[in-house]
């Protein structure tokens, strides 16, 4: 693993957007600080954007990253009072299998030879490097791990045992009934949010979409609302249902210890834990998710499934705008 202290950074304060590919880029948040590090007598007061949103990646994948670059960032003389966190919060039985480190140079030979496909994100800050390889490969800082099992040239490539071991891994995590999921994505949740307490950092994070209501069981199978909402441009009403804590014991004891302080909710009278999705099908347009571009008329989406399918710049600008940025201003107002 790389060496990872006494690197000399040349900023002073950082905002990490973290998450999965709803991770917003914050380009207002980076204008705004772009603006402020043109000036040269704030040189020393720079402050640094650092992306760390991968593709499909789980809760798990979110809370060690966090941890991990929060950690280096204090190791390396950046105060716990200049960094601010904003992270998406992933759906419910997402996987992160992480690569042992003793293939993890022969994977980047790998994926390095592919002359047709290269990182589709690179964040190289001194000390510490972030990649992410096609195909759902993230490289942190000296560790690697994979969110999606996949039958490309670059998978076949790799060791056999590796291959192994990740369809064992996934085989096994999708053993685990829904709850269980749920339980151990709280879990995750509170144990980022623990970790950020401790350390004095500031935080806020954001929902996908409502992933806290909406469940119910439908002849002794527990789905989602949205499930059943198939080519409809429209929230259901996901209060009726309650929440999750309702569902299962297990729920209710990790639940009540979720702080829901740190955390921005869409609301309206349908539901209480809206994110992104369901701002977009209020606020805005179904041509407004980037999946539903090549649709023609209304009726190409009536098979079509709103949930998940990424929104465009437009609305995640718009959401950062409404709900991000007045959360950020006070930070932001200790060296604008």
């Amino acid at each position: 693993m790389e060496d990872t202290t006494n690197t000399k950074l040349p900023f002073k304060y950082v905002i990490i957007s973290a998450g999965c590919s709803y991770a917003i880029h914050l380009e207002q948040t980076k204008m705004i600080a772009k603006k402020f590090n043109s000036t040269p007598s704030n040189f020393l007061k720079k402050c640094e954007v650092i992306f760390l949103g991968a593709t499909s990646s789980s809760i798990q994948y979110t809370k060690e990253s966090i941890i991990q670059l929060t950690q280096w960032l204090m190791n390396n003389g950046i105060s716990n009072k200049n960094i601010f966190v904003i992270s998406n919060l992933t759906q419910f039985g997402r996987m992160n299998f992480k690569i042992d480190d003793s293939v993890i140079e022969e994977m980047i030979e790998v994926f390095e030879s592919n002359q047709t496909e290269g990182p589709i994100f690179f964040n190289d800050i001194p000390g510490f490097k972030i990649i992410q390889y096609p195909k759902g490969y993230f490289y942190l800082n000296g560790k690697m791990y994979s969110s999606l099992v996949d039958n490309s040239d670059e998978f076949k490539k790799l060791p056999k045992s590796l291959h192994n071991s990740i369809l064992e891994y996934c085989e096994e995590y999708y053993k685990t009934d829904i709850i269980g999921h749920m339980v151990e994505y709280i879990n995750n949740l509170i144990q980022i949010q623990k970790f950020l307490k401790e350390n004095k950092i500031d935080y806020r994070f954001y929902f996908m979409n409502d992933i806290f209501e909406g469940w119910y069981y439908d002849n002794e199978i527990l789905t989602h609302a949205y499930n059943k909402n198939i080519g409809k441009f429209e929230i259901p009403n996901l209060k009726k249902y309650g929440n999750i804590s309702e569902l299962d014991n297990r729920i209710k004891n990790v639940f009540s210890l979720i702080d829901f302080d740190n955390i921005i909710s869409y609301k309206t009278d349908k539901f209480n834990y809206g994110g992104v999705d369901e701002y977009l099908i209020s606020k805005f347009n179904f041509t407004d998710f980037i999946s539903t571009n090549h649709f023609k008329t209304e009726d190409d989406y009536k098979n079509f499934n709103f949930i998940g399918q990424h929104p465009d710049l437009i609305v995640t600008t718009s959401f950062e705008k409404n709900f991000i940025l007045p959360e950020l201003q006070p930070f932001l107002n200790k060296f604008i």
